[in-house]
């Protein structure tokens, strides 16, 4: 048997899977999704009231469970939810059985209380299915996890006690995705074609491996050196070589083919500061009182199939500030930086976050960023530098000291605001007393809303133990195609392609400028608890 972590996932050769919790106290149901992670209806909950569909069955238990006869879902169904709630925090086991009654494998996630959580999906890869653990929580209960997969006017039904039945019509807000949501199912499309360009890259290995010792057999043979045997003997090889190569790339190109019709559903669901400049979610953009949890920096790019492009996406607030290094031109990186700005401000406009910039010789003023969304002008020498992040050092001890009191409300409103930090080519003019400062914004800034960005090089960072030391602290990406990286799932290297903004540079002054004219009203300022 395997024990399952989040996450994995397995494959799965039986034609029958039957998934169940031994807990009377947990209450399940099942959900049928299409593309997209979408219901193709709200007929496609499987629960205690519609216990039958699509070769889904609920099973009333004891044990309570779900069962699918694989043979009979239908074409259109690309996964199984398996999903369960309970009134009380619970940690459970999910065991998965073969046709045969054999626990092939189980999975031990937690149930928070009053929540539901997606256990486990099965799903179609490869022309036949896999299973995958999950663990997903939606604390908004039946309602919200329905609503984030599409059923926005569930039937009416009564619910077992511990799952409260979803009713009428969701709010447009309750409908929307979360954070979380979004990046598991990008997440799980990372995983997916990570593992498919693993398989076609071990194929293409063995291939090779296989071929040379078969020509090592027909040169080690004296009969077939020479001759029509010997020839014959290498062609039947390098054929088989071909062949073998041709079916793995067929398979992989197959396999993002697949992926790449789940990508782009995926894609139209993002909000602004995820989604890709081109998507309509930009026409006529206007601040709004929404947060946002993540931004998106860039894609990743797979070296084989470079139209493949998967969202590298960040969350807020940032568990590590972002470093862009100056590869080849100081002009791109700082568009990089001031392209992310952009993004951290829309994705936190309700926080009416206001902008901190150090450019030391002022050389590139304040980004581009308005006046309106400055915290003060830019520090163009070593001395303004070390003035803006005392003064950031001081906000954090203000702000931290007065949400441990619950006295926020007192502060005056610029202290109340999130902050963002944007320092270029870094570490010029920056001495030590104000790098420790840096340091301080980025030990305690993230969890107090004030988040941290910069441009640099490597190569000006040696002979400073210090700054080595603190460039460890950050995410590093590239300002150019490149600065290959590895995944954690299959090992595939990925070339990162850094968002420099849109093709037309007027849409990101546009949204700048819409951002700054949504500052007119300082009542509007969203009060920290």
């Amino acid at each position: 048997m395997i024990r399952l972590v989040a996450g994995q996932n397995l494959p799965w050769s039986e034609l029958r899977v039957t998934a169940y919790l031994d807990d009377p106290a947990v209450s399940v149901c099942a959900l049928l999704l299409g593309d997209g992670y979408r219901v193709r209806s709200a007929e496609d909950l499987v629960d205690d009231q519609r216990r039958h569909r699509s070769g889904v069955e609920w099973l009333a238990g004891p044990p309570a469970g779900i069962t699918i006869d694989l043979t009979a879902v239908d074409a259109d169904v690309e996964r199984i939810l398996f999903v369960a709630g309970a009134a009380t925090h619970r940690p459970v086991t999910v065991r998965l059985l073969a046709a045969s009654g054999d626990v092939l494998a189980d999975f031990e996630p937690v149930i928070p209380a009053g929540s539901v959580v997606v256990l486990t999906e099965v799903y179609r890869r490869d022309g036949g299915w896999k299973v995958r653990a999950v663990g997903q929580a939606y604390a908004g209960g039946l309602t919200q996890a329905l609503a984030a997969h599409g059923v926005v006017a569930p039937r009416p039904t009564v619910q077992p006690p511990s799952v409260q039945a979803p009713m009428g019509q969701p709010s447009a807000a309750a409908a929307e995705r979360t954070y979380e949501d979004l990046l598991r199912q990008n997440r799980m499309i990372l995983e997916d074609a990570s593992r498919t360009t693993a398989s076609l890259e071990a194929t293409r290995d063995f291939a090779r491996r296989r071929w040379e010792a078969d020509l090592e057999r027909v040169v080690g043979d004296p009969s077939l050196r020479v001759g029509e045997r010997g020839d014959r003997a290498r062609h039947e090889a390098q054929q088989r070589h071909q062949q073998m190569l041709r079916e793995a790339e067929d398979r992989h190109r197959a396999d993002l083919e697949h992926l790449q019709r789940e990508l782009s559903v995926f894609e139209s669901d993002l909000p602004a500061p995820l989604a890709r400049w081109a998507q309509p979610v930009w026409a006529g953009w206007r601040p709004s009182d929404r947060l946002h949890q993540g931004f998106r920096v860039g894609e990743l790019a797979l070296p084989d199939a470079p139209m493949f492009a998967m969202p590298f996406l960040l969350a807020l607030p940032m568990g590590r500030p972002l470093w862009i290094e100056i590869d080849n031109s100081d002009e791109v990186a700082t568009l990089v930086l001031r392209t992310a700005a952009a993004r951290v401000l829309v994705a936190t406009a309700a926080a009416l976050t206001r902008v901190s910039v150090i450019d030391i010789g002022g050389r590139r003023g304040a980004l581009g960023i308005p006046d309106e969304l400055l915290h003060g002008p830019p520090a163009v020498d070593a001395a303004g530098a070390q003035a803006v992040l005392a003064e950031l050092v001081d906000h954090l001890e203000l702000l931290g000291t007065a949400l441990a009191s619950g006295s926020v409300d007192v502060l005056d409103p610029r202290h109340q605001a999130d902050r963002l930090v944007l320092v270029t080519d870094l570490p010029t003019g920056l001495d030590e007393v104000t790098l420790r400062h840096l340091i301080t914004v980025i030990e305690h800034g993230p969890r107090l809303g004030v988040h941290l960005m910069v441009t640099g090089t490597h190569a000006e960072s040696l002979n400073l133990p210090l700054l080595e030391w603190l460039r460890t602290f950050f995410l590093r990406v590239t300002s150019v195609p490149g600065g290959d990286l590895v995944d954690g799932f299959g090992g595939v290297e990925w070339t990162f392609l850094p968002d420099a903004g849109p093709s037309d540079p007027r849409v990101l002054d546009e949204v700048l400028g819409r951002l700054a004219a949504s500052r007119t009203d300082p009542q509007s300022l969203r009060r920290r608890t």
